[in-house]
């Protein structure tokens, strides 16, 4: 009687823990809970929880919990609109729209509409498009009656 008792209670608590042991090896793929913006990912097995900005990555088995901001790794033909404060080191084909606070290093063919506050180091070929359309194409750029510009060189001496 009380072998069988005893093997009762066996099968009442193998059966459950074999149930859950099934149940939990069958999870897998993507879960993204309360995801704002944009998550891009290649991987498999990956978790997300309360994230918020740009994601995108390459990793297998990532967990991320409450992440915010942007990180893009190896990331080409970026678009962007309305970030503030990116970093683009080497970045190859980014757009970006209503931006503040950008760094770029190693950029080529940089556009910026409705500008304000420019620094260009090392530039070579520069466009101005004028408020009334019209286009200057300069090797070089004078500037007239300057706020807060200390020096200026190589300006054309036909300008002058």
């Amino acid at each position: 009687m009380i072998n069988k008792a005893h093997q009762k209670f066996r099968h009442f608590v193998t059966l459950p823990l074999v149930f859950m042991l099934c149940v939990n090896s069958i999870n897998a793929g993507i879960t993204i809970t309360g995801g704002d913006s944009i998550t891009a990912t290649g991987a498999d097995g990956v978790n997300y929880f309360n994230t918020s900005g740009i994601i995108a990555t390459g990793a297998d088995g990532f967990l991320s919990y409450g992440v915010n901001g942007i990180t893009a790794t190896g990331a080409d033909g970026i678009i962007a609109t309305g970030t503030d404060g990116i970093t683009a080191t080497g970045a190859d084909g980014a757009t970006y729209t209503g931006t503040n606070g950008i760094t770029a290093t190693g950029a080529d063919g940089i556009t910026i509409t409705g500008a304000d506050g420019i620094t260009a180091t090392g530039a070579d070929g520069i466009t101005i498009t004028g408020a009334d359309g019209t286009v200057y194409s300069a090797d070089s750029v004078l500037i007239r009656q300057p706020s807060g510009v200390w020096r200026i060189s190589s300006a054309p001496s036909k300008w002058g």
